[in-house]
């Protein structure tokens, strides 16, 4: 070898081992931050294949119907996991190690399959907390059951509004405190109905002055219009009895009987008259006793006649038949009078004393002198004379004279009634007002018991 051989160029495998030194050196520091990364890597590679392999058998076991229903799901590795899983593969897995008794029942590959899945649980149940997660399945009538829910909870609402609405209506002392509640409350026909007849009952109960200040306050009112413009719009919509008692409530708070109001509500009466029950009828009888002849009133009237004259034979109640022959008055025809007579007089045995007292007033106003019904009722008033006050006799005696009836047992007994009275408050009090009424009382039913129909 010669001086020369020693500088020769250096062989390019002696460059390429220096470049791996210095990757073997480098990877060395950082070898600490891999073998970490590295580590994670491979543990979670050897859980997925374990899961996918269980949840493999497990699915082929519920498919054979070997496992019972589906229960809760709890979940063990939801935050050990770094990758998605799938629902159903969630599910069958938890449903693997949550129940043993797939486990027991099993041999070969699937136990060695169980005892690498338990020793995984046991390694990582020290360094991670597992976490349980609820999947229950819905109820078949959960979407039901939530509907109804829904439903009893407005229906319970809108019960306690109607509460709080007639309890409000319970402390009113004026037609302005009702009109005062009225715009607080959502509108609906039964609300408009009781306003109406509550204004009507506080107005009844007030005296004559007292009737005229109040009625002028409340035309002058500002909500008063306005229910009068919410009446006309739900009528068509009202139901027949509170259509009945709204009409009646209207009329006797002494809304003029020409204007819009009145005039639409006898015509819907009119139009939806086939609808009213016997109670409703005898409301709209007593109304129209007290208003004045139109033509929506005359109508309303026929048309009440002939639904009384078509359901005459199931009216049950005595006071509405004396209701409705007091409506119809001395212009119902003749046979309408019989059958009217006859339904009473098949009744007769229900005939109370109030019924007694009412029926001459009835009989006087329809111009129609039946002996048998004046008879029956002439021996309920002589058997209980003590318990009807002096007006109510007076009332009586007028009807008589009207009918030219004579009954000489009912006057007598009016007669003697009153003098007893005159001696009792002639005695007590000698220039009282009592002793006068009784007097005249007396007088008249002497006078009247000269001829006699018995």
């Amino acid at each position: 070898m010669g001086r020369g051989d020693l500088h020769d160029p250096v062989p390019a495998s002696w460059f390429t081992l220096l470049a791996i030194c210095q990757v073997i050196f480098l990877c060395s520091t950082m070898s600490c931050k891999l073998n970490k990364k590295l580590g994670c890597f491979i543990r979670t590679m050897r859980q997925m294949q374990t899961i996918s392999s269980c949840s493999r058998t497990v699915v082929r076991m519920y498919a054979l119907g070997t496992s019972g229903p589906k229960r809760t799901v709890r979940s063990l590795y939801l935050r050990r996991c770094p990758v998605d899983v799938s629902p159903c593969l969630l599910q069958s897995t938890v449903r693997f190690f949550s129940q043993d008794a797939f486990i027991t029942g099993t041999e070969g590959p699937s136990s060695n399959k169980q005892e690498v899945a338990n020793s995984l649980v046991n390694d990582q149940t020290e360094s991670c907390r597992p976490v349980a997660v609820e999947r229950t399945m819905p109820p078949p009538h959960s979407t039901v059951t939530a509907e109804t829910n829904r439903g009893l909870s407005e229906e319970t609402a809108e019960k306690s509004i109607t509460q709080r609405y007639f309890d409000d209506l319970r402390k009113c002392v004026s037609p302005c405190d009702v009109l005062d509640l009225f715009p607080r409350y959502p509108v609906s026909q039964k609300y408009i109905s009781n306003c109406l007849t509550t204004m009507w009952m506080l107005t009844k109960r007030l005296l004559e002055d007292q009737k005229h200040y109040e009625r002028q306050l409340m035309f002058e009112h500002p909500q008063f219009s306005q229910l009068c413009q919410t009446v006309m719009e739900e009528a068509k919509y009202m139901w027949c009895d509170d259509l009945a008692y709204s009409l009646h409530a209207v009329v006797k708070l002494g809304v003029p009987q020409n204007t819009r109001l009145v005039q639409t509500m006898l015509r819907v009466c009119q139009e939806r008259l086939n609808g009213f029950n016997d109670r409703s009828l005898s409301v709209i009888a007593s109304t129209l006793q007290g208003m004045e002849k139109c033509k929506n009133v005359q109508a309303l009237q026929n048309g009440l006649q002939l639904v009384v004259e078509q359901r005459i034979e199931r009216i049950s109640s005595v006071f509405m038949l004396q209701t409705v022959m007091k409506c119809l008055g001395e212009d119902s025809p003749p046979s309408l009078k019989i059958k009217l007579e006859n339904k009473i007089l098949s009744q007769i045995h229900q005939l109370t004393l109030p019924n007694a007292q009412h029926m001459f007033t009835v009989l006087a106003e329809m111009n129609y002198r039946s002996l048998p019904i004046l008879h029956a009722c002439s021996h309920k008033i002589i058997d209980n004379i003590e318990e009807i006050p002096f007006w109510r006799l007076l009332a009586i005696l007028r009807s008589c004279s009207d009918l030219m009836y004579r009954n000489a047992r009912l006057f007598s007994a009016i007669a003697d009634f009153a003098a007893s009275a005159f001696y009792l408050w002639d005695t007590k009090q000698p220039t009282g007002v009592g002793a006068a009424s009784a007097s005249s009382l007396a007088a008249a039913a002497s006078g009247l018991g000269y001829y006699s129909d018995v």
